[in-house]
């Protein structure tokens, strides 16, 4: 079998929640001197070369980046299509999306830019990753999720760290909460009117959110964001929330 040498770190079916046409998203990146957006197909968006793939004896080993496809995204297939389409999850579900959620986690730039710069090696590293999985899986799951449906008036993006954690409490710098405090809130955007949340230690019910509250939760994922994020369509407004707030907005198609 071919080596899947090409890795998402964010999953294709967590992609496919912003596509249009033949699974196209608009990219807007955040390493280029000014603010631009692209048409891009999800299969070459939010992936790298060879990241959870190892060496061993000399030949390329992808059991890893198989496990995660085999082991926790599939299983959280369904379950992510029944919250889009607004239909009742029941435990298992929430335990396979809360799964899903922490892998999306421990594959984000955040992640892999704090921990992996400080290990010996990938396989130190990946080993590292699947421990803190199992660990963010189980405070996921002991949380009271629930589905926010977005006003229709806002479209809610994608970054490239899907998870964002906000502090109810720390105003001026809101984001990176600890999963666990009280008066955090963990969201996970899963289209552009959906987002799963919970608030820590608290039961979330299901609502609709106000058009001021779904432009707050817009502006928290944009500035969560670390290299790009990803709409359904051509959305200007993302330049007021953006982190290079002070640049000029150009097409580039």
């Amino acid at each position: 079998m071919e080596v899947r040498k090409r890795n998402h770190y964010i999953s294709q079916m967590i992609l496919k929640g912003w596509a249009f046409e033949e699974d196209l998203v608009y990219l807007y990146s955040l390493d280029t001197s000014n603010f631009s957006y692209q048409k891009r197909n999800i299969k070459s968006v939010a992936c790298t070369d060879e990241i959870y793939v190892m060496n061993k004896n000399g030949e390329l080993d992808d059991s890893y980046e198989v496990w995660m496809a085999e082991e926790i995204e599939s299983p959280a297939s369904r379950a992510l299509d029944r919250a889009r389409k607004g239909e009742e999850l029941k435990k298992g579900d929430w335990d396979k999306l809360c799964r899903l959620m922490a892998l999306q986690y421990v594959r984000s730039p955040k992640y892999t830019e704090k921990y992996k710069g400080d290990l010996w090696d990938k396989n130190t590293y990946l080993h590292t990753m699947k421990k803190n999985l199992e660990e963010v899986t189980e405070i996921f799951q002991n949380q009271k999720w629930s589905v926010m449906d977005v006003d229709k008036r806002v479209s809610i993006p994608l970054s490239d760290n899907c998870v964002v954690s906000v502090s109810l409490e720390n105003i001026d710098s809101p984001l990176d909460a600890e999963f666990g405090d009280p008066q955090t809130m963990v969201l996970f955007p899963i289209s552009p009117t959906k987002v799963l949340y919970y608030l820590s230690g608290k039961f979330s019910n299901n609502f609709i959110s106000s058009r001021g509250y779904g432009n707050w939760i817009k502006e928290l994922i944009c500035q969560n964001a670390s290299n790009m994020v990803l709409s359904n369509k051509i959305d200007y407004s993302l330049e007021e929330y953006l982190p290079k707030k002070e640049k000029q907005f150009v097409k580039s198609e």
